[in-house]
């Protein structure tokens, strides 16, 4: 069931702000699209999990796509995206039911069949490490949004490590040597290094009381800060209920 394009345009202006603001709205919902990457399974050089049903938007986008792509040539991937998304947001119930209720019956038999026989052939410590892997990549993602977090609020940058200093120096890595195995040479003929050798790698004092200096201010500015929104946040009302019109 394709849902009608005249219909849908009356509501989407494709001036260049709808275009913006269209492209951030449905940004989200096409990550997993565009990005491939391996599973924590298959990391742990483990058979790939057996896929989920396709949700009810991509049922959707994909019966409708080429529609869009037919009336309107000229507009760029995101945009076909973004109208995609909005005609979505459009949508009726009735129509949506149509590639929801499919997706839910695929779901039923995608837990009690797929998945519990995938999950059957996984041993303990397969579980165990798959669990593991995942608690790893939650704590990464979360480190990086904190990292990302500080470096808009300015924290001065730490030093580099003497290793660091080292490894940057090293310009030997093979055009196809992965990462890992490069980092291992490098870590090894570091740890081979006398004391002496590591010594031109140390972080010179004046640099490092520089940093200190540093994060001394910084700290007393996000004191600073923390203290203006708790005083702000006193401020504000209790509640934010919208006033009905006859209040």
């Amino acid at each position: 069931m394709s849902v009608s394009l005249s219909s849908s345009f009356k509501a989407i202006a494709l001036n260049d702000a709808t275009k913006k603001l269209l492209f951030a709205s449905v940004q989200s919902l096409n990550l997993n699209v565009q990005l491939r990457f391996k599973s924590v399974e298959e990391k742990l050089g483990l058979p790939a999990k057996p896929k989920k049903p396709t949700p009810p938007y991509f049922r959707f986008a994909n019966e409708n796509r080429a529609s869009i792509v037919r009336k309107y040539p000229d507009l760029k991937p995101y945009e076909i995206n973004s109208i995609l998304g909005k005609m979505w947001q459009y949508l009726e119930a009735a129509d949506r039911e149509h590639f929801t209720k499919p997706y839910k019956t695929d779901l039923i038999e995608y837990y009690s069949n797929d998945y519990t026989k995938y999950m059957s052939s996984l041993s303990d410590v397969d579980k165990r490490k798959i669990k593991e892997m995942k608690v790893e990549i939650k704590y990464r993602k979360e480190l990086a949004a904190q990292q990302k977090r500080l470096r808009k609020l300015d924290k001065p940058k730490k030093p580099l490590s003497s290793f660091f200093r080292y490894y940057k120096e090293q310009s030997d890595r093979k055009a196809s040597e992965p990462h890992h195995d490069y980092l291992q040479r490098v870590t090894s003929r570091w740890n081979a290094l006398s004391d002496a050798e590591k010594e031109k790698f140390k972080t010179a004092a004046e640099e490092e009381a520089a940093y200190k200096r540093a994060m001394i201010q910084w700290e007393q500015k996000m004191f600073k800060l923390e203290q203006d929104i708790r005083s702000t946040a006193k401020k504000l009302p209790k509640t934010h209920r919208p006033i009905a019109p006859d209040e």
